[in-house]
């Protein structure tokens, strides 16, 4: 009779197993055992974290909400009644790309050989203001039959993880049902608990899947600011979020920009320098005392004395490009992510992002459209692969043309050439920078992932 009670139980953990292959989350709340089992003195009735199961089923583990844990061997097992869990389960699946940068990214698909035309306006919409924020992750605060008065919930507060253990997870207040995280990562997995004030009960937990392609950074004082991960290249995978940011001045002189509230959203990106395209000149009024990042003293702050080269200028003096390179992939070769920027965001830091991008494997028609995409931050920062035409030094189409004038059976292969033959990088850096940019791993139809069905 044992055997066969331990038989069940043991099915039961499996088949559950089965909708989160890797633990068990929130499926069961309570262990409870019978009060003449030795194993009442171990496991009262706790909130259960996690139950892992042993290969073959030859025991069970069981992680505490309240800290701790127990191993029961499938003798143990036998005598335990699991009660199913009553925290309520509820996933979201939204994206963090506003929908008309997805429209621009998905529908433009430039002629290469001609650069006279540009879509990007057509994009941008009509009212006045900026439209380079992050798509607001909005999470609510379900109503279950269980637990919750109908549309009276408690004071709670959001818990967002992107691991199991929830030990560095992002606090976020919810007004009335719902909480808003503006700080979600595209193409990730989130792990997320509401907890009620009061006395610290999870009311609800679940995943969260982020779709998009283009990480805008969330700031109030300081406009043009993205991660220039996600990016599809040539040969398969995308640029990793996380280590290049490109943007706009945080200051000018003594006059600082950006806000005490924006310098936190910054400095939760772990940026280790900032690199300042414009020269002590334009950005330091030739005064040391201003020569210093305004994210934070750990934060490096370096600048070119003469400032950075855009558009068919970088031909002229490729010293300049290779010092760009050195506090750009140097940088993030020795482990260091790095927030790059020249005044708007547009010119200068636009001609660095297409030249370390191409040298990935970015196609030409990304390589435009992330270009453009600077016209979403306001109308002092629209700019067209044609933009020549209108501002004859903004000479983007000539930039494209000389790179691709260059030996290479592909664009990457040209780009490569720019940087190694041209302006003395090694080719055994670019092959590094590579390695630490391209996410292999990464899966070009979203669809693919999932999240488990509620239960």
């Amino acid at each position: 009779m044992y055997k066969h009670q331990h038989s069940l139980l043991l099915a039961l953990l499996l088949f559950l197993s089965l909708l989160a292959p890797t633990s068990l989350h929130a499926q069961f709340q309570h262990f409870s055992v019978n009060a003449h089992d030795s194993l009442a003195l171990k496991v009262r009735a706790e909130q259960v974290e996690q139950v892992q199961i042993a290969p073959g089923g030859a025991g069970v583990t069981v992680r505490f909400q309240q800290g701790g844990s127990s191993h029961f061997v499938g003798t143990d097992v036998m005598n335990m009644a699991i009660h199913q869990a009553q925290i309520p389960l509820a996933f979201f699946q939204q994206s963090v790309e506003p929908e008309y940068l997805t429209r621009f990214i998905r529908e433009t698909q430039y002629d290469p050989d001609d650069y006279s035309y540009s879509v990007v306006k057509d994009y941008v919409p009509a009212e006045k203001g900026r439209f380079d924020y992050p798509r607001p992750y909005v999470f609510r605060l379900k109503e279950f039959t269980k637990g919750l008065p109908s549309r009276e919930f408690p004071p709670c507060e959001l818990l967002v993880s992107r691991t199991d253990d929830f030990s560095h997870a992002e606090v976020c207040p919810i007004e009335a049902d719902s909480a808003v995280l503006r700080t979600a990562i595209p193409r990730d997995t989130l792990r997320y608990r509401i907890r009620r004030l009061s006395d610290g009960q999870i009311l609800q937990q679940g995943q969260a899947l982020v779709e998009g392609q283009v990480r805008l950074i969330y700031l109030e004082s300081v406009d043009n600011v993205r991660d220039i991960g996600g990016w599809p290249v040539e040969d398969g995978g995308r640029l990793r979020y996380g280590r290049l940011f490109r943007g706009s001045k945080l200051h000018t002189a003594g006059k600082t920009f950006i806000t005490p509230a924006d310098v936190q959203r910054m400095r939760a990106l772990d940026l280790h320098v900032e690199f300042d395209l414009r020269g002590i000149t334009e950005a330091n009024d030739n005064n040391k005392d201003y020569a210093y990042s305004r994210l934070g003293d750990d934060v490096a702050y370096q600048i070119i004395n003469y400032g950075s080269m855009a558009y068919t200028q970088i031909f002229d003096k490729p010293q300049i490009m290779r010092l760009e390179w050195q506090y750009t992939v140097g940088n993030v070769l020795a482990g260091k992510n790095v927030f790059y920027h020249c005044s708007r965001g547009c010119d200068r830091v636009g001609t660095l992002s297409v030249l370390l991008e191409g040298v990935l494997g970015v196609s030409e028609n990304n390589l435009c459209l992330d270009y453009e995409i600077s016209s979403f931050c306001g109308p002092n920062g629209t700019r067209t692969r044609n933009e020549k035409y209108v501002v004859p030094d903004y000479d983007f189409e000539g930039m494209m043309a000389t790179i691709k004038s260059y030996p290479g059976a592909t664009l990457r292969d040209k780009f490569e050439y720019f940087w190694v033959n041209v302006c003395g990088v090694s080719a055994e850096q670019v092959e590094q920078f590579r390695r630490i940019m391209i996410d292999r791993t990464a899966v070009d139809a979203q669809d693919g992932r999932r999240p488990h069905p509620a239960l």
